[in-house]
């Protein structure tokens, strides 16, 4: 079996201090978990939310660009509008931007890598909370923008997918953590 942990957290609305928090939490909380190969997101707020826990268990990060944040490019509507707009119709997006359906499909992509060449591992991948609600979305279609907006506001989020070689058999909300 091989296991996924995904975690993001909405950084722009973090205070240094909560991010503090996060990280000590982020650390504890996979201490115990056998953790064998970490990825991020090449964004630095990906990176620096693993990297205590990666340098205490003294393995890399790994970056992979599929696992980067959605590109909102150039927005004409209000935010709030254009989030629903997205979630309503996945294949809409912003000049120079990115619709839900291309970040599911490089997303997939890079957990598909993962899957194949971690088969077996226990592994961490920082990422972004758009980004990993279309993950979610793609193995569960009723997970929405209702979703999305309550996992911003867990700090960090955190979800675990299990895998019988490259079939999802398991997908597992991390609930206690995030109360920031």
């Amino acid at each position: 079996m091989t296991t996924i942990y995904f975690i993001s957290n909405k950084e722009q609305e973090s205070s240094v201090e909560v991010k503090q928090t996060i990280i000590g939490e982020v650390k504890s909380f996979f201490s115990d978990k056998h953790i064998q190969v970490a990825y991020s997101s090449p964004e630095r707020e990906a990176i620096e939310r693993i990297k205590p826990f990666t340098d205490s268990i003294r393995q890399p990060i790994y970056l992979v660009e599929e696992f980067s944040e959605r590109k909102l490019g150039n927005i004409e509507i209000d935010r709030f509008a254009y989030e629903i707009e997205q979630w309503e119709r996945p294949e809409y997006k912003a000049p120079s931007g990115e619709s839900l359906l291309e970040v599911q499909e490089r997303m997939i992509d890079g957990l598909q890598m993962l899957v194949n060449k971690e088969a077996g591992k226990t592994v961490i991948v920082s990422t972004h909370s758009v980004a990993l609600a279309t993950v979610i979305n793609f193995f569960d279609e009723s997970f929405g923008y209702r979703d999305c907006v309550r996992m911003n506001q867990m700090k960090p989020y955190m979800v675990k997918f299990d895998f019988d070689g490259e079939v999802c058999i398991g997908i597992e909300e991390i609930i206690g953590m995030g109360k920031n």
